[in-house]
């Protein structure tokens, strides 16, 4: 029997002359891997390669594998470096929604921490005072939302620091639902 391999579609956002967007799965990574068949990048590399025998594609910016949500991939370099500098002056407000299963403390509030990422465990630490490895991590909070699984909030980050919204959350007693 022959069998055809299962390709997962891509759920396309939008789509112009310079700049895709996608929904990116959960489990699944957001750029090409070695280690990795199919990815976000290969999955529109794929679709771009119907129209142009030599697309550009560059990531702007990725989402954690087990994260789903809006990524954003252009098909220029010029929109690439100009996304880049959108995202170096903070001018791209982030905006994340996680499941938390314990009560927050407040309705809403911000978060201040200092992280030291740990490359060897392949996460990031909370130390208390900063220092060269030590980053200042800023984030606001507000629930927006209760059900029998746990409380919805939304999360904004001030910075965008390694694996920073898990370890803030959990810091203060909330990890996210689902979040390894």
């Amino acid at each position: 029997m022959n069998k055809k391999a299962h390709f997962p579609v891509l759920q396309i956002i939008h789509e112009n002359k310079d700049y895709i967007v996608v929904n990116k799965s959960a489990g699944r990574i957001s750029e090409k891997s070695p280690y990795e068949e199919i990815t976000t990048e290969s999955l529109i590399l794929k679709h771009l390669l119907v129209a142009k025998r030599k697309p550009y594609l560059g990531v702007i910016h990725r989402l954690d594998r087990v994260t789903s949500g809006a990524l954003i991939f252009a098909k220029k370099k010029s929109v690439l470096v100009a996304f880049n500098q959108l995202f170096s002056e903070r001018k791209v407000q982030k905006i994340y929604l996680a499941i938390v299963k314990n009560e927050p403390p407040k309705s809403s509030g911000d978060l201040l921490n200092y992280l030291v990422k740990n490359n060897l465990e392949n996460r990031a630490d909370i130390d208390h005072t900063a220092s060269k490895e030590a980053k200042e991590s800023i984030l606001s909070y507000k629930v927006i939302g209760k059900n029998n699984f746990g409380y919805l909030i939304e999360i904004k980050p001030k910075t965008g620091r390694f694996h920073q919204i898990r370890v803030q959350l959990a810091n203060i007693n909330l990890p996210i639902i689902g979040d390894a």
